[in-house]
């Protein structure tokens, strides 16, 4: 009676009636009734469906007007997302290659901010225009590739405005390039092998830098010579005041790091345990001319790796064009690094100061002596 009450045609009333008369007289409905007061609920429900389907069977009734409505709404769930795993993988795929080259372009320096505001308006007149990317967002089915508008960011002029900001403000300027300010007009992409971005001062493990990243500057001139350099300020353990050289690249032609000459091979961070937190940074520089005579530092000798940079820039005349920074602590890996370096590894540890434990004699005189020097204190002011 349940499942058919829905029904309220008029083609099919004499139908209803008819399996309520059914289920009336079927003797096996009082007995089903008693097992579900007596025994076993689900045991009534299932013989509660065979005779329901046995009623619209003599009424003739359709076989999907006796589906209970919670299957039927599973079954029209299940179609609709097999429509919506179609209907993604036919939808459309746009192409974001073309503003991301345009927003290279406009990296370059010497462009006023009005130029860029126009050729920002022109790309976002060109998007409005696109009728396919129209009826995606209005079907909702339109993607952001976050990864691309990040990049956008960060390699837009703005984007170098404030990572010069951040490193201003985590005193980059004046730990590694003993500067006042920085002016950035290239962009560096640094990318890790484990998938870790290094964006402005962002906290990445050690455990996830271990191998080189991969760096990209295609705003780089072509014709130019470049010098890549990551170095810290911090947990140098022979010299206090000194740089760690981690990675050093010169005579870079353009934006092919490979093609540069190696000086000083990558080195995993090293943030000593106890030391908080500590600053790895990428500098990119223009080199005035092709630097000879620079012998390869060992991989192995941590000493050997004492780095000054704003030495090494006024020596080689040497000019910042880009920069990126990231920030390390401690872990498991860093002890991995210094057994391989086959040098101890220093530990840091804050010394608390005793605890005093006063008996309830010592601490009544305490808060006696302090109401006197607050009643003492207020009575001068």
């Amino acid at each position: 009676m349940a499942a058919i009450s829905l029904l309220r045609r008029p083609a099919l009333v004499l139908a209803e009636r008819s399996a309520a008369r059914c289920f009336s007289c079927t003797p096996l409905l009082a007995k089903v009734k008693r097992m579900a007061i007596a025994t076993d609920e689900a045991l009534a429900v299932r013989e509660a469906r065979r005779l329901r389907k046995e009623a619209a069977a003599k009424a003739k009734i359709p076989e999907e007007y006796c589906i209970p409505q919670h299957i039927v709404k599973q079954r029209k769930f299940a179609e609709k997302l097999k429509r919506y795993a179609v209907e993604q993988e036919n939808r459309p795929k746009f192409d974001y290659s073309k503003e991301f080259i345009e927003s290279y372009k406009r990296s370059a320096v010497g462009i006023s901010p009005a130029v860029l505001r126009k050729a920002d308006r022109e790309v976002h007149a060109k998007k409005r225009a696109n009728l396919d990317m129209e009826k995606a967002h209005r079907k909702h089915y339109l993607e952001i590739p976050l990864g691309i508008v990040h990049s956008n960011f960060i390699f837009e002029h703005f984007g170098q405005t404030q990572l010069a900001r951040t490193a201003v403000h985590y005193n980059i300027h004046k730990d590694v390039l003993k500067r006042e300010g920085l002016l950035l007009t290239t962009p560096l992409g640094v990318k890790f092998p484990d998938g870790g971005f290094v964006h402005c001062g962002n906290v990445l493990e050690p455990n996830a830098v271990q191998a080189a990243p991969s760096v990209r500057f295609p705003a780089a001139s072509p014709d130019s010579l470049y010098t890549l350099a990551m170095t810290t300020p911090d947990g140098n353990i022979y010299a206090t005041r000194e740089e760690v050289l981690h990675w050093l690249t010169c005579n870079i032609k353009g934006h092919d790091l490979a093609s540069g000459d190696t000086v000083c091979p990558y080195m995993p961070p090293i943030p000593c345990e106890g030391t908080g937190y500590h600053r790895y940074a990428f500098a990119l520089f223009r080199q005035p001319a092709r630097i000879e005579g620079l012998e390869a530092l060992p991989d192995r000798d941590l000493k050997a790796r004492t780095w000054n940079t704003a030495d090494f820039v006024a020596k080689h005349d040497l000019s910042l064009r880009g920069l990126a920074f990231f920030q390390a602590q401690w872990d498991i890996s860093v002890s991995d690094v210094f057994t391989e370096l086959g040098c101890g590894e220093p530990t840091y540890k804050i010394e608390k100061p005793a605890v005093i434990r006063l008996n309830p004699e010592q601490r009544e005189g305490v808060r006696k002596k302090l109401a006197f020097i607050g009643r003492t204190s207020f009575r001068a002011a």
